[in-house]
């Protein structure tokens, strides 16, 4: 290892710490569902159990709580603050990928190089530094699942890897499920294809993959249809539009078709896989191609709507997707060299599979694997063939002799360097490039919800706000919000919101509005469902307001507490 690749590793380290915790800096909490995350841990702590008897909008919460039982076993260890613990302990372990981005760059290329260049990718891309920013079980879920990758990777040397990968596998069943997804999927997609191109079986991974992902597949599908039935019930059957039960017979189908394919691709197509090596020419050609295809993306995005999605984005602002979108065609490079490399293979594979199911989930607009949350889960494979790709680029500029030309490999390293740079200082976007939402809760806003949990009644209580808004009042109040679906009553006048008023579908089941609330982040976009732009409220929405049946009850700091004297 050379001498400064330690103090790289650790500067990359403490640059995504920073940058995960800069939210904080400018709001007391960060994270639309943070609410939600604080009150299952304080279940913990004073009750020692999570209750799955819940009113929240994430009715699957509470079959997950790997994260919630970790801040609150740290809370319990180390009697900090326990919004302190939960505000500070999952970003700075989302933060932590860095270190295992490393790694995996290290086991699968062999070049520190292309280690610490996805490092320091993963500590300052936009769709890293975003999702694992929140204080929730995503950003532990991430961690877990690049260790997870590494520890696969380690299979191919040492067998007894496998040991740690079962717990590691273990621990993130039941933190979280995406991640749980982008793991299985993507291993199995990984050993399909490396056999389908193999003349004999992988004498090292073949004892142990099959068991590893059989063992992976019954560890998901046992949680998933027989411990946490509401997200069986609702999240399995609205993302693949199927029975749950129909999901689990087909993906236990794949593996036997897979195997069958490739037993019969070896007895009956004879044909030898043999990768060509990449000349500067061809990698030209795949980085014209590649950029060709990310600005026809951008175009559409700035000009149609975020794919896969009905979110409009304000074209100028679609131009700070651009350094995500170059390190995302860098990794053009790193595929067509990762074949010369050790694990190169694996990585393009994995990469290969999650733009497979980014692409489906795009096409079908699926609102449960939403296209927007997947580039966290495309950034990390991305970073490492990046890395890979930046690492050959400088051999291939090295004339061998001993007049071999810095110009290049200097000018290469510049390039880099400032495009983290420049991911770093765009590392947060901004409400516009996420639709309108607001992710942060400040000082004042917290103010009027400590207010609404001493003045409103909890009981047979429904008030009518946005989802973070919602959030904040069951979370810290109990108090049950309508998150998603008042939306008549913040768009439309008194007489187009009059039933809803009556009768409005919520989380803690229909019922009717008694409260509105409503704050400046409000009235400049209302944030509802997360595949819909968070609209601003009109004029004629907010004068409906100033008027019976609404009675302004609490006003301070742009937040307004409405009672709703509706009976019929």
């Amino acid at each position: 290892m050379r001498k400064w690749t330690v103090p790289a590793l650790l500067t990359a380290l403490f640059l995504a710490v920073i940058l995960r915790l800069q939210p904080l800096f400018r709001f007391e909490l960060w994270g639309s569902d943070t609410g939600e995350y604080y009150t299952l841990i304080k279940g913990i702590v004073d009750r020692g159990y999570i209750s799955t008897v819940y009113n929240g909008w994430g009715f699957g919460y509470p079959y997950f709580p790997g994260a919630e039982v970790l801040v609150g076993t740290c809370n319990i260890t180390m009697g900090t603050d326990l919004l302190v613990m939960l505000k500070l302990v999952l970003p700075v372990l989302g933060a932590l990928t860095t270190v295992v981005a490393f790694l995996i760059g290290w086991t699968a290329f062999r070049d520190e190089r292309a280690g610490l260049i996805a490092a320091g990718i993963v500590a300052v891309a936009m769709p890293h530094v975003f999702a694992t920013s929140h204080p929730m079980p995503g950003s532990l879920g991430d961690l877990l699942l690049a260790i997870c990758i590494l520890l696969y990777l380690k299979l191919y040397e040492n067998r007894t890897a496998l040991i740690p990968l079962v717990i590691a596998s273990l621990a993130l069943v039941p933190t979280h499920h995406l991640s749980a997804f982008f793991v299985f999927v993507p291993l199995m997609f990984v050993s399909f294809m490396r056999e389908l191109i193999r003349s004999k079986e992988h004498t090292v991974m073949v004892p142990v993959e099959p068991f590893y992902l059989g063992f992976m597949l019954a560890a998901n599908l046992v949680y998933w249809l027989g411990i946490a039935i509401p997200f069986r019930d609702q999240v399995m059957s609205e993302a693949f539009g199927v029975s749950p039960f129909i999901v689990a017979a087909g993906a236990m189908g794949m593996l036997l078709v897979a195997a069958l394919i490739v037993h019969y691709r070896r007895g009956s197509i004879k044909f030898r896989y043999t990768p060509r090596l990449p000349t500067p020419d061809r990698l030209w050609l795949f980085l014209g191609v590649g950029f060709a295809v990310v600005l026809a993306f951008l175009a559409f995005t700035a000009f149609v709507q975020a794919p896969g999605t009905n979110v409009s984005i304000p074209p100028e602002q679609v131009l700070l997707l651009l350094p995500t979108t170059i390190i995302i065609t860098l990794a053009i490079v790193g595929v067509a060299a990762g074949e010369f490399s050790r694990r190169g293979m694996t990585v393009w594979l994995w990469l290969a599979a999650v733009s497979i199911i980014l692409l489906i989930s795009i096409f079908t607009k699926n609102t449960v694997l939403i296209s927007y949350r997947i580039f966290e889960y495309v950034t990390l494979p991305a970073a490492l063939l990046t890395g890979w790709g930046i690492a050959y680029m400088a051999d291939l500029s090295m004339d061998p002799g001993p007049g071999t030309r810095k110009g290049p490999r200097i000018a290469l390293a510049l390039g880099v360097s400032a495009l983290l740079l420049v991911s770093a200082a765009v590392a947060y976007p901004p409400k516009g490039l996420l639709g309108g939402f607001e992710e942060g809760t400040t000082v004042n806003e917290l103010d009027g919800v400590a207010w609404a949990g001493q003045e409103v009644p909890v009981r047979q209580t429904l008030v009518a706000t946005d989802h973070r808004m919602s959030s904040m009042l069951f979370g810290f109040d109990g108090l049950n919000g309508t998150w998603d679906y008042a939306y008549h009553t913040f768009h439309d006048d008194l007489n187009g919101s009059r039933q809803e008023l009556k009768w409005v579908r919520a989380p803690s089941g229909h019922g009717r509005i008694n409260y509105v609330l409503i704050d400046d982040a409000i009235r400049n976009g209302v944030a509802l469902k997360q595949w819909e732009n968070a609209r601003p409220m009109s004029k004629e929405a907010l004068a409906k307001f100033n008027a019976p049946p609404f009675n302004k009850i609490y006003e301070s700091n742009g937040m307004d507490i409405y009672f709703v004297g509706l009976t019929a």
